[in-house]
This record gives structure tokens, sequence and C-alpha cells, in this order.
């Protein structure tokens, strides 16, 4: 799982330095988000797990279609399941590498999200799960909430992952746009 948090982190760092520039601005249309998991109860080894905690990430443009109406990023995150709790909880960090596309919704500040990729996961203290790299997909819905902010645009997100039985649920965020 060391070489997924790896991957997850070096794809990044290739990505801020190497995809196109966006409008002319490195970087722009960057978000940072920050949310909270809830994720499907499921047995392993004997054990009820549900992971659930802070999640911490970001979309970094790859491209964007004309007046705004669609992007497509890439969307490493970090969820640290359990990390809140104290006592017999269910512990667990999982990784997800998704390539995400934000479509508007005309005239509105409503978008839809849609993004494949993959996640994994790694067991703290004493729960334990298949630490296997999978496949899944994320279906949401967000909002730009348009606060008057100057040059940062906040936004919320609740989406579906649809990944292995440890890496499912459902995350909501909030975040915002440079």
């Amino acid at each position: 799982m060391k070489h997924l948090a790896s991957a997850l982190l070096s794809c990044a760092v290739v990505a801020a330095h190497a995809l196109p520039v966006v409008d002319q601005t490195p970087l722009k249309g960057t978000r940072l988000r920050l949310g909270w998991h809830t994720g499907q109860s499921f047995n392993s080894n004997g054990q009820r797990i549900r992971l659930e905690g802070p999640s911490v990430g970001a979309d970094i443009p790859i491209f964007n279609l004309p007046m705004g109406t669609a992007q497509i990023s890439l969307s490493p995150s970090l969820i640290f399941g359990g990390g809140l709790r104290k006592g017999k909880d269910s512990d667990g960090t999982l990784y997800r590498l998704m390539v995400t596309g934000r479509f508007g919704v005309p005239t509105s500040n409503l978008y839809g999200v849609v993004g494949a990729g993959i996640s994994g996961g790694q067991p703290r203290g004493t729960t334990k799960f298949a630490k296997k790299t999978r496949f899944g997909t994320q279906l949401g819905v967000g909002m730009n909430l348009n606060m008057g902010m100057g040059v940062t645009q906040p936004f919320a997100e609740l989406s579906l992952h649809m990944h292995d039985t440890v890496n499912r649920g459902f995350l909501l965020e909030v975040g915002f746009r440079f």
C-alpha cells in the first residue's frame, strides 16, 4: 500500500508540472477539497468494519471545454477512516486516484460529477482487511457557492464512490477553486 500512496503523490506532482496550461495560467481552476467519508459496512476476518472519517483531496485540471461547461481533472484523495475516534472502532487509510469530469448545468450553479480510477486501503491498529488496489467509479452532484470571495470560488459536492467494499461509500466535501 505504501507503493500506492507513493504513486498517488507522484502522479499529482507530475500532473502539476507536466499537464497542459489551462487558460494560459498554470493550474488555473485547481480545486482543494476537505470532506467527510461515510463508508459501507463490510465483514473481513470476522470483523464488522465501517470506515468513516475526514478526507483531503485536490482536482488538478487536465482539460477545459469552452465557456466553462466542463472540466476533466486528475483527482487524488486521501481518507482517514476512523481517524477521529478512540477505542474499538475501525481504522484504515483509503487512497484514491481518479480522473473526474464536472459538467455544468447551463444558467445554474449546479453541476454533475463522474469519475473513474483506482483505489486502495491500508488497515491500521487491530482492523484487518485485504490491501488490494481496485478500479472504481464515482457519481455526484455539486454546487458553486458564489459567495463573492474574490479569486477563490467555494463549492460543495456530494458523491457516491462505487469501488470495492473497503472504498465504497458517500463523500460530502467542501472546498475552494483557485
